[in-house]
Parts: structure tokens; sequence; C-alpha cells
């Protein structure tokens, strides 16, 4: 995969499936699914067949490539057929799954996934309450918090020049990271919102800052400041991340070169 076709992959989701999806799923489980779903283009009109190539999908997720990655990968993808929920504020839930089976050829090591045609509304021509995001800031990531976390800010932060501030509940908050075994306030602030804050302003394009909000001594709630890192910090922050993942990148020059034909295509 080389630094085009890496940068112009993005993944688009509607928002009840990033702040009311209730699915429990690992950091590798996370980015199978965001690497399938960035395979789905404005073009489309139902779910397409998804590919994983397993050379590319290893290189991106920076593992190397042998049999007991092809196990693991098989194991994710048969996780990904569990059904999950999405629970409305009406107390209505859908039942989905990511996933409806999956083919492998052994000679080309590409697997061919089938997802549930359940998720159509949530992710084929969705015109508006959507959240958008470049799949190179999520491959980074190494925990599941921080990816859950990513795109709980990237629903709520869709106009980039400007500062937003959100204050969420804890218990939401934990919802939506899918970090409800944290019982204790003080775990759950150690072991995933500080590292998923300190990853997203590392390796994302968001910079992100809070404040606990108290009821007395109990935390009550979480303040969010928002913001988005200018053009030149991101360019360099993708090039980095990409060096990282050992893929080819173009120069500058080639770069706004590109960037030049999608502003003027003819």
């Amino acid at each position: 995969m080389d630094y085009l076709a890496l940068r112009k992959q993005s993944v688009v989701i509607a928002n009840d499936i990033v702040q009311r999806g209730r699915f429990n799923l690992s950091a590798k489980e996370l980015k199978i699914i965001f690497y399938l779903l960035a395979q789905i283009t404005p073009q489309d009109t139902e779910l397409p067949q998804c590919e994983i190539d397993l050379q590319n999908f290893c290189k991106l997720c920076g593992v190397s490539v042998g049999g007991k990655q092809r196990k693991d990968l098989e194991d994710s993808l048969e996780r990904l057929e569990h059904p999950w929920r999405v629970e409305f504020p009406d107390r209505r839930s859908v039942t989905l799954a990511w996933s409806r089976g999956y083919e492998l050829d052994p000679n080309s090591n590409k697997l061919t996934v089938t997802l549930d045609h359940r998720l159509q509304p949530y992710l084929v021509q969705l015109r508006s309450n959507f959240t958008k995001w470049e799949l190179i800031y999520t491959m980074s990531f190494k925990s599941k918090y921080s990816i859950r976390l990513y795109l709980l800010i990237k629903s709520i932060h869709y106009k980039d020049l400007e500062t937003y501030s959100r204050e969420i509940p804890i218990d939401q908050l934990k919802k939506t990271m899918d970090a409800e075994i944290y019982d204790n306030f003080r775990d759950f602030h150690s072991r995933a919102l500080k590292p998923a804050v300190r990853e997203i302003n590392l390796y994302s394009d968001k910079i992100l800052s809070y404040e606990l909000i108290k009821q007395g001594r109990t935390v009550v709630a979480v303040r969010f400041t928002i913001d988005t890192k200018g053009a030149p910090e991101r360019l360099q922050l993708v090039g980095q991340l990409e060096k990282n993942l050992g893929i080819e990148q173009l120069t500058i020059w080639e770069q706004l070169q590109e960037e030049n034909k999608e502003e003027d295509p003819a």
C-alpha cells in the first residue's frame, strides 16, 4: 500500500454507532473493522464485499507476517460475527453484527469479508449525522480506549476551525470508551482516560484537553476541550506515522501537486 492509497483512505460511519454502539472489541479488532469500512466509497449504494490482504494489513498494523498472524486474524474475524447493540435514547435498540463470515484464498493470502447487511443504513450513502476520519490515525493507536475516545470527539468536533467544549457524564464516557470494567474512577482515569488523551494528542489530528467535574469529592463528568492541529503539523504527523509503518511516502512537492489536482480536477 503506497502513500497515496493510505492518505486517501477514510472511514465514514453513522454517529449512532460511534456514540451508542455497545460492542466490546480489542484495538486489533477495531482496526480490522476500520480497514474494511475504509473500502466503502461514496459511490456505493449497498455494502460491498471487502478484502483483507494479509501482508498489507500486517504492515499497516506494524506487525510481521506469518502463520500466527493469519490465525490471529481469522480468530478476530470470527469475533466480529458476534451480535452487539445500538441503544437509542427512547429505549429502542437494534441488534447488529459487523460480519456475516469470510472466505480465505490460501494462494493469495487474501480474505473476503461479508459485512452484516443490517449495517447498510449506518455506512452507505450517509448525508448527515456521521463521523469521518483518516484511517492512518486509528491504525496508529495502541489502545482501544484511544480509538473509542478519538471517534467520540470526532463525532462531536466536526468544524475543524472552531474550538469545542463538551461535558460528558462519567457513566456515559465509560460506556462509549468500552471501559465499564473500571468501577473506581482512579483506575478509569489512570488506565483508560489519561493514556487515551495522550495517544490522541501524539498520533492524531486533534488536540484534546480535559477538566474533571466534581460534586463534592466525587468526579461526575469530564469536560473536554477539542481543537484541530494546523495543516502543516498534520502533514508532518501523517508523514511520520507512515514512516513508522514503513509505507512509501511522497515528497512535500508531490503531496502539494496531488492536493492541487484534487482542488482543480480539470
